[in-house]
């Protein structure tokens, strides 16, 4: 009876000890995460791309919802601090009998990050402010803030049309300067703005564009599976299903 009662003093012991151990180890785990969230803290904002275009049928408009994460992270040399993804997709401006236009997820120049759809939210509302740079710290104050700001025509992303909305390979880049050579007499683009928002990221393009979640998914416009810069190679090839829809799971 004794050595039984020593085993059940032992067992309540070692039990009250890997219950502090187990008590002290919550509290650093708390504590550390805690200090990672300060360090590399995460925000997510939406703003809502605005587009207006003139024509004699009337003003057209078409808008879309781009959620934008920014994540701080370690920084290493001269690699950036703060990774971002988006939940979005391009504006569709339907133009009737005259096509849609569609304004990209993607900058113009096509590598140009300012007003590529993780960046132009900085670069617009820090240049209304007046201030230079492209630094997400200011993400936010665009979760709480109602902003709403112009695009200058430098900042404007890339514009495209199909010559057949059926057939992705009859893309057509589109100069905002001038909409008649793409879309006939008369069509002007009369501005397009930024605005802050709450709402949810729209998912209304695959309507349009059914075939961005088919055989085109995650693929070149081309139909080639992989992009190319060889004199000669079309236009299409320089663009993906995600320039058009980002963020959204994959097709099934």
């Amino acid at each position: 009876m004794a050595r039984r009662g020593n085993n059940v003093g032992i067992i309540a012991a070692l039990a009250r000890y890997f219950g502090v151990l187990g008590g002290l180890l919550l509290l650093v785990a708390v504590a550390v995460t805690g200090c990672w969230i300060t360090a590399f803290p995460r925000y997510t904002f939406g703003y809502r791309l605005t587009v207006n275009v003139e024509t004699p049928e009337g003003l057209k408009t078409g808008s879309s919802v781009v959620r934008l994460t920014e994540q701080k992270q370690l920084k290493f040399g001269e690699s950036t601090s703060w990774s971002s993804s988006i939940k979005g997709e391009a504006v569709a401006v339907n133009l009737g009998q005259r096509g849609f236009l569609f304004v990209l997820l993607k900058g113009n120049p096509m590598k140009n990050y300012a007003s590529s759809a993780d960046g132009i939210a900085f670069h617009v509302f820090r240049a209304t402010d007046g201030r230079p740079g492209n630094i997400p710290d200011d993400a936010p104050r665009y979760r709480t803030e109602s902003l709403s700001a112009q695009l200058r025509p430098e900042q404007m992303p890339l514009m495209v049309r199909f010559r057949d909305i059926s057939v992705p390979a009859s893309v057509e880049s589109v100069d905002p300067r001038d909409l008649p050579a793409s879309f006939g007499a008369g069509v002007r683009l009369r501005d397009v703005t930024l605005t802050t928002t709450s709402d949810p990221a729209t998912e209304v393009i695959v309507k349009i564009l059914p075939w961005l979640i088919g055989p085109h998914y995650n693929g070149h416009l081309d139909g080639e599976k992989y992009g190319s810069y060889r004199p000669g190679t079309p236009f299409a090839n320089s663009l993906t299903s995600s320039d058009f829809r980002q963020g959204w799971p994959p097709p099934k």
